[in-house]
C-alpha cells in the first residue's frame, strides 16, 4: 500500500490495519492510535506522531522513528532490523519480544541508542509564515518558533552562520542569531570549539520588533529574560542533522509548500553546507 492510498483510509476513520505492507514517508503525520498487526513497513516516520499506537508482529526493518512522539505506543514482537530512534519520546512505552538481526532488541538497547549523538535538529512544522523547529537533547528537547512578519530569514541565517563555522580556518568561532517571534524574540549563540559546537538559546527582554539592525550585529549585548535551552555535542553531527531535516522536508512537502508557507527554499545555502561538511 502506498502513501497516498494509506491516507485515504485514515481519513475515512480506518484505524487498524492488519496484514498489510505498506510504505511511504510520513514525515510529521498524526498517527496516533492506530493499530498495525502482521505488517510489512518501510517507512519514514520522522517526527510523526505516533502515541498509543500499536505495533505488533510487524516487519519495520530500516523505518525511521527519529524526533517521533511515541508516548504510550507498543511495540510487541516486532522485527527492527536497522530500524532508527533518534531522539524519539517514549514515556511509558510497551516494548517487549522484539529482535534485530535474530538478537533481541530491549528497551535498555532502545535507550542507550536514542542519544548516541548530540544536538539533534528537527524541522516539525512550516506553515503560514511560522517556522518551527525541534532542538534535542538527553534531558530536554525545546520547540523553537519564528516568524517572517518582520521579513527575516532565521532558517537561511542559521544556515549562512553553520557554513561559516565549517569554512573558517579558526578552531574557536562565536556566532549570533535572532528567530523573531510575535512580539518576542530568541537569542541563539552558537560556539565551535574544534570538533565541538555549544548551543545556548535565550529569551530576550526586548521584543522582536524592537531590535532593529544595527542591534542585530551586536546580539551578544541584548539582554536575557532567561535561557530557554542549552547543550553541547558534536559540530559534524548537528551541522549533518540540520542540512538532513531541510533535505526531509523538501522532498516530503517540495520546495513550492515551503515558499507558499515561508520563503525562498535556500538551496544554495544547503549546497554550499553540504560542501563544506564533505571537507572536514
Amino acid at each position: 500500500m502506498k502513501q497516498q492510498e494509506f491516507i485515504k483510509f485514515l481519513k475515512l476513520g480506518q484505524k487498524e490495519f492488519n496484514n498489510i505492507d505498506l510504505e511511504g514517508d510520513f514525515i510529521n503525520e498524526d498517527l496516533s492510535n492506530l493499530v498495525f498487526e502482521n505488517c510489512f513497513i518501510v517507512a519514514d516516520f520522522t517526527g510523526a506522531n505516533l502515541p498509543k499506537t500499536i505495533f505488533s508482529n510487524c516487519n519495520l526493518k530500516t523505518c525511521i522513528f527519529n524526533y517521533s512522539n511515541m508516548e504510550k505506543s507498543t511495540f510487541i514482537c516486532d522485527c527492527l532490523d536497522a530500524t532508527s530512534f533518534k531522539f524519539s519520546q517514549y514515556n511509558d512505552i510497551t516494548f517487549t519480544g522484539n529482535s534485530a538481526y535474530s538478537s533481541d532488541f530491549s528497551k535498555t538497547i532502545l535507550d542507550e541508542m536514542t542519544f548516541e549523538e548530540l544536538p539533534g535538529f528537527h524541522i516539525v512544522n512550516i506553515h503560514a509564515g511560522w517556522f518551527e523547529i525541534m532542538l534535542a537533547g538527553k534531558e530536554k528537547m525545546s520547540i523553537i518558533t519564528a516568524s517572517d512578519y518582520l521579513g527575516n530569514d532565521a532558517p537561511k541565517e542559521l544556515l549562512e552562520v553553520l557554513c561559516e563555522m565549517c569554512e573558517s580556518s579558526d578552531s574557536n568561532i562565536e556566532r549570533w542569531l535572532c528567530w523573531d517571534e510575535e512580539p518576542g524574540a530568541y537569542i541563539w549563540k552558537l560556539v565551535r570549539r574544534g570538533e565541538r559546537i555549544e548551543i545556548t538559546v535565550c529569551i530576550a527582554k526586548r521584543d522582536s520588533d524592537e531590535i532593529d539592525l544595527d542591534d542585530r550585529k551586536n546580539l551578544y549585548k541584548e539582554e536575557i529574560y532567561n535561557v530557554d535551552f542549552e547543550i553541547e555535542g558534536n559540530f559534524n553531527f548537528f551541522t549533518k542533522e540540520v542540512i538532513n531535516s531541510f533535505e526531509r522536508i523538501k522532498k516530503a512537502k517540495g520546495e513550492l509548500s515551503y515558499e507558499e508557507h515561508w520563503g525562498h527554499f535556500p538551496s544554495n545555502e544547503l549546497a554550499r553546507l553540504r560542501k563544506a561538511i564533505r571537507k572536514k
